[in-house]
């Protein structure tokens, strides 16, 4: 008889060493499963004995508690990859996430800079270290297309000013090359330039605190918030949005799906396509509103 802590304690150790999950899906992945876990227990099911039923009646549970759709796929996808884990590695017979379904998600299009907002947002009106270092970091941003973890973890060794280009860690400690334009490169110069008075001695983070230190996302979200509030654009505009905006700009201007893919880190291309709606949702805006006939 397989005792589910066991179970449990090899998975988590699988996606942490060999699928190399960021410690925040990690977490999710854990919380899920512990409410599964408390479920189960509460039901007295023996773990050998979790079947396609169990799982079904589980969901119907977590429906009657209010979750949202997206949070029950997340349930689902948690023990897809949990017991196809202990079938493939020999540690249960047959899978019951097999028949099972995902809780269909009606997906809500990102809300993303325009390219006027974007303009706007990186208009510098002000000066000092602070100002351009937060000016060098919305150009980077909105340049390269990275995610904001991926902006406060880069170091100066993955920066190369020469090239125009940045290495970048994403997900699952997968490394991408990036490049960036002249305009980004010379805001990054400035920046450099100013950055050797502030960071400590021996810092490697290229992105700089007051106190010298590596920059928090949490301080990054702070700093957009405030620089929407000064050019007077949307506060619903989170940094994510400025990812959206570089990949759906591209993707109007000419850059096909594979060469974005590649540039954004999607693994899969369906991360990508999503895109494509959104240029589709702006024509329908751009019909109606300039059709004579709309």
């Amino acid at each position: 008889m397989m005792n589910i802590n066991i179970a449990e304690n090899s998975f988590f150790e699988y996606l942490e060493v060999e699928r190399k999950l960021s410690p925040h899906t990690l977490k999710a992945y854990k919380r899920d499963f512990a409410q599964f876990k408390l479920h189960v227990n509460a039901q007295k099911i023996i773990f050998d004995n979790i079947d396609h039923s169990t799982l079904r009646e589980y969901i119907g549970h977590l429906h009657k508690k209010g979750l949202a759709k997206k949070s029950i796929s997340r349930h689902i996808s948690s023990l897809r990859a949990f017991f196809k884990f202990l079938q493939s590695n020999g540690l249960r017979k047959g899978d019951p996430t097999a028949l099972l379904a995902n809780s269909r998600i009606d997906k809500k299009l990102p809300v993303i800079f325009s390219p006027k907002d974007i303009n706007g947002l990186l208009t510098m009106d002000e000066k000092g270290f602070f100002a351009v270092r937060n000016h060098t970091m919305l150009e980077l941003l909105y340049a390269t297309g990275i995610r904001v973890s991926e902006l406060v973890g880069l170091d100066l060794e993955r920066l190369d000013i020469k090239n125009r280009t940045i290495k970048v860690l994403g997900k699952g400690s997968k490394e991408r090359l990036v490049p960036f334009h002249d305009r980004c490169k010379k805001t990054l110069i400035e920046y450099l330039r100013m950055r050797t008075s502030i960071a400590k001695k021996n810092e490697c983070a290229l992105f700089v605190s007051k106190s010298g230190r590596r920059l928090t996302t949490s301080l990054i979200r702070k700093m957009l918030k405030k620089q929407l509030l000064i050019h007077n654009l949307p506060s619903n505009l989170t940094p994510h949005g400025i990812r959206h905006a570089f990949a759906t700009h591209l993707l109007e201007n000419g850059a096909g799906l594979r060469a974005i893919q590649e540039l954004l880190g999607h693994v899969d291309l369906s991360s990508t396509q999503v895109y494509t709606q959104l240029s589709r949702a702006r024509l329908k805006k751009v019909h109606s509103n300039s059709h004579p006939r709309a």
